[in-house]
């Protein structure tokens, strides 16, 4: 039985990619920001939907990313709480590996997922013959354990660490005046040696 449907959004998603990453990301994007992004032919918001929610739910999980010719730049990945330590996660970030071997189909089969006819064809015209991904980067904030070991477990590697990255508190907390920021992983998955 499918469990999930993935779509890529589209400008009229605007509301639930906002409010998605409003109430589940601890650095969310500007509505105007996303609305650029959507508009965007570099970026790609994949949405994916849990089949038993209602039809205007919000998306269980969201993965933003930007290609280029040779790798991927992860913006935001990010699950709802109440369908985290489901594997969600490890199906986005693994997305990439299926696109480039032609094998999108079948990897969401394995993993109780359909995925949007229209969908299916954006991402298999879009990516199929143009793309020689090498690398997937991504940046995480350090005190996010449980994402960092997330993305550990699918093959992604430290490979440097910047001080204050994060300028403001996660979710817009207020912090104190002298609140210097906190450090990102900038982290990398090698798709092709």
């Amino acid at each position: 039985m499918l469990e999930y449907t993935l779509k890529v959004a589209a400008l009229q998603d605007l509301d639930a990619v906002y409010a998605f990453e409003a109430a589940v990301l601890p650095d969310a994007w500007s509505r105007q920001t996303l609305q650029t992004a959507l508009q965007s032919k570099l970026q790609q918001i994949l949405l994916l939907f849990a089949q038993t929610e209602e039809e205007n739910a919000l998306p269980v999980a969201l993965l933003h990313w930007q290609s280029s010719y040779d790798f991927i730049d992860i913006f935001n990945i990010g699950v709802r709480e109440e369908y985290r330590r489901r594997g969600l996660a490890s199906l986005l970030l693994n997305l990439p590996a299926a696109i480039l071997q032609h094998k999108l189909t079948a990897y969401l089969a394995a993993a109780r997922c359909e995925i949007e006819p229209e969908t299916l064809r954006y991402l298999e015209n879009k990516f199929a013959a143009e793309v020689n991904w090498q690398y997937i980067n991504l940046e995480v904030r350090s005190s996010n354990k449980s994402a960092c070991n997330c993305y550990q477990r699918n093959g992604f590697v430290q490979i440097r660490k910047i001080a204050g990255f994060y300028r403001q508190a996660p979710f817009n907390r207020s912090t104190n005046w002298d609140y210097q920021g906190e450090a990102a992983y900038c982290l990398q998955k090698v798709l092709r040696h």
